[in-house]
Formats: C-alpha cells, structure tokens, sequence
C-alpha cells in the first residue's frame, strides 16, 4: 500500500484531515512530529531539500505512529523513545 493510500485510509478512519508538511527546523536533532488538533492532525518532517523524496522513510515512519494510535509523537535524533500519547 502507498504511503498517499495509507493517509487516505487513516483519514477515513480518525474522521480528520490530516495535514503533512515539511518543515525547517531550527533544531538539528528535530525529525519529524504529529499533532493532533481538535478537526486534524498535522504531521510535519524535517525538509532540508524540498523537492527530494529522501524524507519518505522518516514520513513512514510517523504514519506507523499514527497508525498504531499515538499522536502527539516527536522524533528526535540519538533518540530511541518518543513522547507519544497512545489515544487517538
């Protein structure tokens, strides 16, 4: 299944849009996050080369997130635990 078909699927399912955007972040250690908004969910990933597809794997990465439940997800780098809620 497509990374474009999983999201649509998830939206169908949480009754939200979801929102993907890439994002420069002022950080070096900021990867990628989900917030969960009261009518959508918002999935923003560090985009240092717009335009380059090399961000797929860190954006389906954060739709397992969401798909396994949790929101409210920030990755870090050097950081191998999240600080994710498990509610949808």
């Amino acid at each position: 299944m497509t990374l474009e078909q999983r999201l649509r699927d998830l939206q169908a399912r949480l009754g939200k849009a979801i929102l993907v955007r890439g994002v420069h972040a002022p950080e070096p250690e900021f990867r990628g996050r989900i917030i969960e908004r009261p009518r959508h969910i918002v999935i923003e990933y560090r985009d240092d080369n717009p335009g380059y597809f090399w961000d797929q794997d860190l954006l389906a990465e954060l739709v397992e997130y969401l798909e396994q439940g949790r929101v409210n997800v920030t990755l870090l780098e050097n950081d191998l635990e999240d600080e994710g809620d498990w509610e949808i």
